[in-house]
């Protein structure tokens, strides 16, 4: 199986575990840290094709970050007791923002918006506290914004 086909197979069985509304161009990409998965996904919220409860307030710039954390043990999606990224374009400190549960039925999503209004190289580190544990993980990203 080819790595696109791979990768269409695995975002599609995350987008149909998670139900959020987003656009079917959104791509997940997945980090393995000791015990779980952690998936990420950063959508323009200015999309048209984005609902419009999903857009509120957003300025063009403004792009959702949403994050899935699911054990290896049961592959379900985990609670947090404490989440956030830390978004930094390439060469520079980031910025730390916390995320929030997403939308009312979305359990085990995680999201907050930032700006990425330069079109450069980010990294993007989630850092999350799942229920009940002590220890925070940390997951790297790279995403390259285009716009």
């Amino acid at each position: 199986m080819s790595l696109s086909r791979q990768f269409g197979v695995a975002w599609l069985a995350l987008y149909a575990a998670t139900s959020i509304a987003q656009s079917p161009d959104t791509l997940w990409i997945e980090r393995p840290v000791p015990g779980y998965r952690v998936s990420l996904a950063v959508e323009s919220v200015a999309n048209a094709e984005t609902p419009e409860a999903y857009r509120t307030h957003a300025s063009p710039a403004e792009h959702r970050l949403t994050v899935v954390i699911r054990s290896d043990a049961t592959g379900r999606s985990v609670q947090l007791a404490r989440a956030s990224v830390d978004v930094a374009e390439k060469g520079y400190g980031g910025a730390s923002v916390a995320l929030s549960e997403g939308p009312a039925g979305e359990r085990g999503l995680y999201q907050a918006l930032v700006p990425l209004a330069i079109a450069t190289d980010y990294r993007i580190l989630v850092h999350a506290t799942p229920a009940g544990e002590s220890r925070t993980l940390e997951a790297e990203f790279q995403y390259r914004h285009h716009h």
